[in-house]
């Protein structure tokens, strides 16, 4: 696993093992136990793992560490997937490489590895309402289409931005869920994808 130290990829697939085989993940206290190393050591070796995009953490619930970038041997099957970091700042093209600025990684056990997708770093505050917040890493699923109710990934004056689709009088709308901010509707944008994940580090 590129990037991470060998005792962040012992971790890693410690904490990878312990969910699959208990159906949840282990407490700081049982990695500690494992390894024998003390609570502020895991606790860095977490954030670290969060900050490079392999592991995800929902804040205030016990259990809830999900690795996102699983390479453990599994028979013949991919175990991850590379998604396309791009560039949020300017209108996507997904075969323009100038658009990517990197990769990030994502488990088969949670997305389809049949379908294509990419991520981009949320640039507004505008989805709050929504549980989603200017910097956190948004993955779609690349479509053109999207439905009523659905979370889009869409190019506005020349940015990615998330709005929540809506059907207003038959046509396509697209809101913020946050303070007013001015409705975008189906003619003046286009759909990228729709979202599939999103994920925050602290």
């Amino acid at each position: 696993m590129k990037d991470l130290t060998e005792r962040q990829k012992e971790i890693l697939d410690f904490i990878a093992q312990f969910t699959d085989d208990n159906a949840y993940a282990p407490t700081v206290r049982e990695i500690c136990d494992h390894f024998n190393i003390s609570i502020r050591a895991v606790q860095d070796h977490i954030a670290a793992l969060q900050k490079k995009g392999f592991l995800a953490i929902t804040r205030h619930r016990s259990r809830s560490m999900r690795v996102l970038n699983d390479q453990r041997p599994r028979g013949t099957n991919p175990v991850f997937v590379q998604i396309p970091m791009l560039v949020s700042g300017d209108a996507p093209d997904l075969l323009d490489q100038s658009n990517v600025s990197g990769r990030i990684y994502r488990s088969t056990s949670y997305i389809d590895s049949s379908k294509t997708y990419f991520a981009f770093h949320v640039s507004e505050d505008s989805m709050r309402g929504a549980g989603i917040f200017e910097g956190d890493i948004a993955v779609a699923e690349k479509t053109d289409q999207c439905s009523d109710g659905q979370i889009a990934a869409i190019v506005s004056d020349g940015k990615i931005k998330v709005r929540r689709a809506t059907m207003e009088n038959g046509h396509l709308c697209f809101r913020a869920e946050s303070e007013p901010v001015s409705p975008i509707y189906g003619h003046q944008t286009k759909v990228l994808g729709v979202l599939v994940e999103v994920t925050r580090t602290f």
